[in-house]
């Protein structure tokens, strides 16, 4: 489970901070900038469970309707002081991916994890990387078509064709992958190889009208 101290955002000078009058729009678009625009980051809305927050009024509204959205709970606490506390307490545990501790992790140039989950076959640089520009499709989540619930006849694939865009490639993990359409609109998400579907040059995929109406 990721958690997230959104009052650090407040005391950090980079392009993440957060400046001028805190609303709830303002906190809401810069969290989830910190979340997508940064490829050091790799965190997506699927690794987040919990964010805890004060009660102040710039974490109601929009930033509110964001975390339901993507189905992620808001934990409010009375004081920021027993926010510390709490933060304090996990910063200074040992993580199981990382083997050592936040604290100690940030003062490390680079930091290896380990897989969240197990999986056969080579990974990080031993894996082999799909090439820029391979055409593919990625596997659909069960609420991503229109109508928010999968039927027996719907795709298990995306009905467009991508490309890809960029590449992750970090130690002893999975490689990421960005994907962008053939008008250069790219996808916030990431994927593994195992949710893409290479398409060689010569498929042929049905119309688009066919393929959309499953």
């Amino acid at each position: 489970m990721t958690q997230y101290n959104l009052d650090i955002l407040n005391r950090n000078e980079d392009e993440f901070s957060l400046k001028g009058i805190l609303t709830s729009a303002v906190v809401a678009e810069t969290f989830e900038r910190m979340l997508f625009n940064d490829l050091e980051c790799f965190v997506t809305w699927d690794m987040i469970k919990l964010v805890m927050t004060d009660k102040g009024s710039e974490f109601k509204g929009d930033f509110e309707k964001l975390l339901r959205k993507h189905n992620v709970k808001n934990q409010k606490v009375n004081s920021k002081s027993i926010m510390d506390q709490k933060f304090g307490t996990l910063n200074n545990t040992i993580t199981r991916l990382i083997e050592m501790t936040p604290n100690k992790a940030r003062k490390k140039k680079h930091v290896y994890a380990k897989s969240s989950k197990p999986r056969n076959g080579p990974m990080g640089f031993d894996e082999e990387r799909l090439p820029y520009g391979v055409s593919v499709r990625y596997l659909l989540k069960p609420d991503e078509l229109e109508g928010g619930k999968r039927r027996g006849t719907d795709c298990n694939w995306s009905p467009q064709t991508y490309s890809i865009k960029e590449s992750l490639i970090r130690k002893n993990q999975p490689i990421l992958y960005w994907l962008i359409d053939e008008n250069d609109n790219g996808l916030k998400r990431s994927f593994v190889r195992e949710e893409l579907l290479k398409i060689s040059k010569d498929s042929m995929l049905p119309p688009q009208w066919v393929l959309k109406q499953y």
